[in-house]
């Protein structure tokens, strides 16, 4: 074993919301389509490997195997029972839960312990895996977080700290957590699968507006909401640039489109393709992104959102106290005191407008007029999140396999249908709990193995359902997965 792999090597995080609000599981099988016909040759730009399946006798019967066993009517409905069972213990997040111990609310959590302990008499994750007398020769760790959507500290936010404790820093060889899935992103009749090798920040910014309050007879030109209103047009008005980097993950997104999507029109490949080498190129690709809507130009530029506003208690009252909290997802190349700066210096001019004295981050920026009121900037509930380090694709082995294992996972599959799969790194513009992990690995891919295809409805909406297929495919993934990490070790 190289000096590289010597100790902990590979981490699955898997973290688990078993059932939100008002949902139920649905399961629906579908029948055998045509294999996939996968490419093997490497490309210039956005290289790609061939399927990776385990190839040591041993492994490669396990595998042989499971496969097999993954496709029988038997365990489908063994599985399809195991979830529905889960989801039926109503284990659900809120905003506002206090810490393990401390809220009632996590009793239910007992339940799911207890379900899960019968359910997988072997290890609470890969059954299958030690009846076909799997023994790995690297060491896996599980690590099952339960509050992911409610900010991960009481889960992954622990589980990190053992696991630092126990196996050090920079001590995982690789981990995978959700994110990305696949689907035919470009047109034609080739699967893009988009592992997120990075993550957006993320920043809640809370702007109160306090002024004298008085009877709303005798009101000044402007009350406090008037003044929030100013500031929020002031916000929205103000953007944040957009940017586009050669070295980062939305550029590496945009190789890997121009080289392998059947529907990016010539002119669009042609300059994503200029823009390697052309700087004017670079800046039209962003600026180009950004006209194509919203959903694009959140790739390339930090997004504010005016999310939440409160102020006022009585029609006869002049509001004294009135806030807004803005939310921010922060592009790769900014950060948490840039986002900051930003908003200080666009609600510096409406503070002074209004002789308001503008506190912004704990630091006095202007001195108003004594008793005017005041402008308060501040995280919300104290907390924000750089953009994610960026996991090293090219030249990677940990990439490597993870891209081979998933073309060898959906070759293997039974539902999905294509002449190409071409694996490209992908932008997380949501938060995972990786950020917990940062300090154990630098390879971190967030991945799900998942499609819209492969659901019902929507993620965070009433019947939010996994088809059958697609749950046995996830699990055909992950085997692979860990069965070609093990086998790297030879």
């Amino acid at each position: 074993m190289s000096s590289v792999f010597s100790r902990l090597l590979v981490s699955l995080l898997c973290s688990i919301t078993l059932a939100h609000a008002h949902s139920t599981a649905q399961f629906h099988l579908q029948t055998a389509l045509v294999p996939l016909n996968l490419p093997t040759e490497d490309y210039a730009a956005c290289g790609q490997v061939a399927p990776l399946n385990p190839s040591e006798s041993q492994r490669s019967r396990i595998n042989i195997n499971l496969d097999v066993l993954y496709g029988g009517d038997s365990f489908k409905l063994r599985t399809f029972e195991a979830l529905g069972g889960a989801i039926r213990i109503p284990t659900e997040s809120y905003d506002d839960l206090a810490p393990v111990g401390q809220d009632d609310r996590w009793d239910i959590f007992a339940l799911l312990h207890e379900y899960l302990e019968g359910t997988f008499p072997l290890v609470t994750t890969i059954e299958s895996l030690l009846k076909e007398d799997f023994q790995p020769s690297r060491t896996f760790v599980f690590a099952f977080g339960f509050d992911e959507e409610a900010s991960g500290l009481e889960g992954a936010g622990h589980l990190a700290v053992y696991l630092k404790s126990r196996y050090g820093i920079n001590s995982f060889a690789a981990l995978l957590d959700e994110g990305g899935g696949f689907g035919k992103l470009y047109g034609g009749n080739v699967l893009f699968a988009g592992p997120s090798t990075g993550e957006k920040g993320y920043l809640d910014v809370r702007l109160e507006v306090s002024t004298p309050g008085g009877h709303s007879s005798v009101p000044p030109a402007h009350t406090g909401i008037g003044i929030l209103a100013s500031a929020i047009v002031a916000i929205e008005s103000q953007s944040h640039d957009a940017s586009l980097a050669r070295s980062g993950t939305v550029f590496q997104m945009l190789q890997c489109a121009a080289a392998h999507g059947p529907d990016i029109t010539t002119t669009l490949r042609s300059l994503i393709e200029k823009a390697a080498s052309d700087d004017q190129a670079l800046i039209e690709l962003s600026d180009a992104l950004v006209k194509m809507g919203p959903k694009f130009a959140a790739l390339v530029g930090t997004t504010q959102a005016v999310d939440l506003v409160s102020g006022g208690v009585k029609v006869n009252a002049l509001p004294e106290r009135v806030e807004t909290v803005i939310n921010h997802r922060i592009a790769e190349h900014s950060s948490v005191s840039e986002v900051q700066k930003h908003i200080t210096d666009v609600i510096l001019p409406v503070a002074r407008k209004f002789n308001l004295t503008l506190v912004s981050f704990g630091t006095n920026v202007t001195i108003g007029s004594e008793g005017a009121g005041h402008i308060i900037l501040s995280k919300a509930w104290g907390t924000s999140l750089e953009p994610a380090p960026m996991t090293p694709i090219s030249s990677s082995k940990p990439y490597d396999i993870l891209a081979g294992t998933i073309k060898a996972a959906l070759k293997s599959s039974t539902i999905y249908n294509s002449t190409a799969v071409v694996v490209s790194p992908s932008l997380a513009i949501g938060n995972t709990d990786t950020q917990f992990y940062w300090n154990l690995t630098k390879h971190i891919f967030r991945y799900s193995h998942s499609t819209d295809d492969g659901r019902y409805n929507q993620a965070h909406t009433v019947n939010e359902a996994l088809k059958g297929e697609a749950l046995i495919d996830k699990i055909r993934f992950h085997t692979k997965f860990i069965l070609n990490w093990d086998e790297s070790t030879s």
